[in-house]
């Protein structure tokens, strides 16, 4: 032994005051002159560590609390808590938390790239599969380095990618055994999107489809002038009546209820509550006869709306509005019968409403291709007009046929067991006259194993992608000053935490 001296230590603090402990700790001598530890002082088990201010217990406290906050955040919830400690006193406990990650060990990852500042710089995330816990971030998501970093995975037999090729090449570079699997969600995703350029490339032949052979929905499918109404509805109607029959004013009603003097005024000249109005443009849809009628003759909106009604219809005088500048957008409504220039708008205006496609955008009519439920009630199985409008199109068109039987077909064989029928999809739709469609076959043909392997394997990307938006959150919280390091530390702790709260 070589001496004795008193040492002082932090700990847990009691009731938020902060805690010291002074122990009289010794030192001891090692007369063995080839020794490099002259002089050393012995550990107080369970307390203290080398070189440490803090306890054990309190340090680590400080590494699980500041691990998901950012460093000056929480240096102040410490302090508050009766730890007091500084923001970069904060960064290096947890610095000091790095895991030590055995990659020799690891059979199965998932990498991806995440925006470090979007459009600029990118970095790769790599991701084991088993655990669900990020194990590595690389600089950049640049062939060569994602090699260089995919050489310590020794053991590694699958990897999931998306289509990246500098992934694909770096995968078959640096572990060529390791088979790849190709994500099936960006694999649906890019049939979408060349479903989607199909129907901008090929639109006019489209349209001349659907005027040949589209007819607008049955009359039978009208819209009431009414939402159904909700019990607020119900309610504001009865506590309004009420009012009004102990002789209340209208003002007075409106500003007790919270409610506008025009919606009181509704409610007190209606005999049933109602919902808000409904007034969209396809309300128009069940009455086209009527309408044309009435442009034939050169009638405005009021009247229109008087001849709708007269026959029984129900719409708002908004909602016809709106359709009609939609459907009819060149029709000026005037007096008696157009003349001149307005007798050709007036026949052109009809052209456009033979296309019942007039009503959906190729935002839609794509949502519709690819989704053939959409629009449908899970419970109740009820149409949307939008819906049935959609079908209707796509039926008159062997073309929006054939891409949507593409891309159904092609989802159906990835969610299958049957690697081989992906082989009789690429052999009918290579060859299809459709250029986008043929130009994704072919790009299917080069990632061919991959995609199989996609059929085969149930591991995917989704991991990760799950990862991806817990790191940007992360980065975001620490005002893009931190090193990847940092990112990875404290995306690694995070999923640590979680897995031991489960």
């Amino acid at each position: 032994m070589h001496s004795f001296y008193s040492r002082s230590v932090s700990t847990l603090p009691i009731h938020g005051k902060k805690v010291e402990i002074t122990a009289i700790v010794r030192r001891f001598r090692c007369r063995n002159p080839k020794c490099v530890k002259a002089v050393f002082t012995a550990q107080i088990e369970g307390l203290t560590e080398r070189y440490s201010r803090r306890s054990v217990s309190a340090r680590g406290f400080l590494r699980e609390f500041l691990v998901p906050v950012p460093a000056t955040v929480g240096a102040r919830q410490a302090t508050a808590s009766g730890i007091p400690i500084s923001a970069s006193t904060a960064l290096r406990i947890v610095y000091g938390a790095e895991p030590r990650i055995d990659y020799g060990s690891i059979k199965r990852i998932c990498i991806d790239d995440f925006a470090c500042r979007k459009g600029q710089t990118y970095r790769t995330l790599i991701a084991d599969a088993d655990t669900g816990l990020p194990v590595e971030i690389i600089g950049s998501r640049d062939e060569s380095d994602v090699a260089k970093a995919l050489k310590k995975y020794k053991k590694v037999s699958v990897v999931s990618r998306d289509r990246a090729g500098a992934y694909s090449k770096a995968i078959s570079k640096a572990r060529p055994r390791a088979r790849q699997v190709a994500d099936r969600f960006h694999l649906v995703k890019n049939c979408g999107d060349h479903v989607k350029e199909a129907l901008r490339n090929n639109q006019l032949a489209i349209r001349e489809e659907v005027e040949r052979h589209a007819q607008t929905p049955p009359a039978s499918k009208a819209s009431s002038l009414f939402h159904p109404p909700t019990p607020e509805d119900i309610g504001l109607f009865n506590k309004a009546r009420e009012l009004r029959s102990k002789g209340r004013s209208l003002e007075s009603i409106a500003r007790e209820l919270g409610s506008s003097r025009r919606r009181i005024t509704g409610i007190c000249n209606s005999d049933a509550p109602h919902g808000r109005k409904v007034t969209t443009p396809k309300m128009i849809l069940p009455y086209l006869d009527t309408i044309e009628k009435g442009i034939a003759a050169g009638k405005g909106y009021k009247r229109i709306l008087a001849d709708i009604l007269e026959s029984g219809g129900s719409i708002s005088l908004e909602a016809l509005t709106r359709g009609m500048n939609k459907l009819y957008p060149l029709y000026r409504p005037g007096r008696g019968d157009p003349p001149g220039a307005e007798k050709k708008n007036l026949v052109m205006a009809k052209e456009q409403a033979k296309d019942p496609a007039n009503f959906l955008s190729s935002g839609r009519l794509h949502i519709y291709l690819m989704n053939p439920d959409y629009g449908i009630d899970k419970k109740t199985g009820k149409c949307t007009l939008e819906h049935i409008l959609a079908e209707k199109v796509v039926n008159a068109s062997n073309m929006l046929l054939q891409l949507r039987e593409c891309h159904t077909s092609f989802r159906n064989i990835l969610s299958g067991d049957s690697p081989e029928a992906l082989d009789e999809w690429i052999k009918k739709y290579s060859r299809t006259a459709c250029k986008d469609m043929a130009s994704f076959a072919k790009s299917v043909i080069k990632d061919i194993r991959p995609i199989k392997n996609a059929i085969r394997y149930s591991i995917s990307n989704g991991l990760i992608e799950g990862l991806n938006n817990k790191i940007k959150a992360l980065k975001r919280s620490m005002y893009g000053r931190a090193s990847d390091k940092l990112l990875w530390i404290k995306m690694y702790r995070t999923g640590i935490m979680k897995l031991q709260q489960i």
